[in-house]
Order: structure tokens, then C-alpha cells, then sequence
């Protein structure tokens, strides 16, 4: 299983956040009120939040992944055509999501509320495939032919690349279905000073968030 291979565990951490978030977030959109801009907004916020951890998800394999297995994996270009094709039909639907998300919360009405849900939820399908055969094709194919070194790096990249505030408050997410050894693993690729202020700061706002959002309050932090 993908899941027990070792430096490459760390993303079947990470698609379980867009498996539980894009699985249940039309959901969330669906219960706001009609005219409940403050609700939309809180959402929407958080919504996005996972829309931005999805596109640099995608750019770090973009730039770190797809042109090592080409480069080393000459007999699997099917493949990797495959997996770079669903990139492509999968980012004009998140843009499209994006764009009616920012137009629901401008006032909250039932048209451009059910657009945005059923936009949503056009996406889910095509990103949850995408997600099952990464971890089922690519993930044993990148722990056999790149280093710790070159995987590390589209961590690295993703961190980056997501502004401090949303990466104290978004790392919750990332916990919130781990093991215990996932845990640790995570927390392993941050920088110590965002882990510290993670633990004093981030998790408390990432359940504050979270439970508003859902109408439960997350388990597993």
C-alpha cells in the first residue's frame, strides 16, 4: 500500500485533507442562509484556503515530480501523460469554483450559493480519481527512482508558497485524520518557528475555524 512507503507517506497525509474537505464543503455551503454574508464568508474562507494547499500541491508536482519520473521512468509516459492531463481538466474546474465562491459571498443568494455547491461538487469526482491513482501508480513509482533529497522538495515547495497565517491555521487540517506517527511526520516539515507557534496559536484557531464552518467541532487534535 502507498500509505506504508516511507518518504512518500507524507502525501497520502495530505490528500486526506482534500478528500474530507472537497468531500463535505458543498454541504457547508449549501446550510448557509440565504442573505448570511458573514456565514459565506467564513466558508468561503475556508474553503479557499484549500483551493490555494490543492494549487501547490499541483505546482510541486508540476515542477518537482513529473520531470524526474519522465526523465527516469521512460517506459511509464502513458502514465505520466495521464496524470498531467488530469491536472489540466482539474484546475479550470477549481478556477470555476473559485470564481463563483467569490460571487456567492458578495451576497449570499441562493442562485450563485447552489452554483457554487454544484461547482464543487463537479470538481470532487475527477480530483478523488486523480488522487486514488497517484497514490496506487505514482507513489511506489517516485519511492523507487527519487531520493529523500528530491521529494522533499515539493514539500518544501508547498510551504513556501502558502502565506505564515494559513499555514498556522491550515496545518490543523493536515492533523486532524493523522496517526500518531503521521503526526510527528508532519510536524517534521515545518520550520521550527511555525510548529511552535502552531502549537500556541494555530491549532486553537484551526478548531475555532473549523467547527464554525461544519457545525461540529473537529476530533483527532
Amino acid at each position: 500500500m502507498a500509505s506504508t512507503l516511507p518518504f512518500t507517506r507524507e502525501m497520502v497525509v495530505v490528500h486526506k485533507v482534500f478528500r474530507r474537505e472537497f468531500g463535505q464543503a458543498s454541504t457547508w455551503v449549501g446550510r448557509v442562509a440565504p442573505g448570511d454574508t458573514a456565514q459565506a464568508a467564513l466558508v468561503y474562507g475556508h474553503i479557499q484556503r484549500h483551493f490555494d494547499l490543492l494549487h501547490h500541491h499541483h505546482e510541486a508536482e508540476d515542477i518537482h515530480l513529473w520531470p524526474l519520473l519522465r526523465e527516469r521512468a521512460t517506459d511509464r509516459a502513458g502514465l505520466l501523460d495521464d496524470m498531467e492531463a488530469q491536472h489540466a481538466g482539474i484546475d479550470p474546474a477549481l478556477e470555476r469554483a473559485q470564481a463563483l465562491g467569490q460571487r456567492w459571498t458578495a451576497g449570499a443568494d441562493v442562485e450563485s450559493r447552489d452554483a457554487f455547491a454544484e461547482a464543487l461538487d463537479e470538481m470532487v469526482g475527477p480530483l478523488m480519481a486523480h488522487l486514488d491513482q497517484e497514490e496506487a501508480d505514482i507513489l511506489p513509482l517516485a519511492q523507487k527512482l527519487l531520493t529523500q533529497e528530491e521529494w522533499d522538495k515539493l514539500g518544501e515547495y508547498a510551504v513556501a508558497h502558502t502565506p505564515k497565517k494559513d499555514l498556522l491555521v491550515g496545518f490543523g487540517g493536515v492533523l486532524e485524520e493523522a496517526s500518531p506517527d503521521e503526526r510527528t511526520m508532519m510536524l517534521g516539515v515545518l520550520p521550527a518557528v511555525p510548529r511552535v507557534l502552531y502549537h500556541l496559536f494555530g491549532k486553537r484557531a484551526y478548531l475555532k475555524e473549523a467547527t464554525a464552518v461544519r457545525g461540529t467541532t473537529p476530533v483527532g487534535l
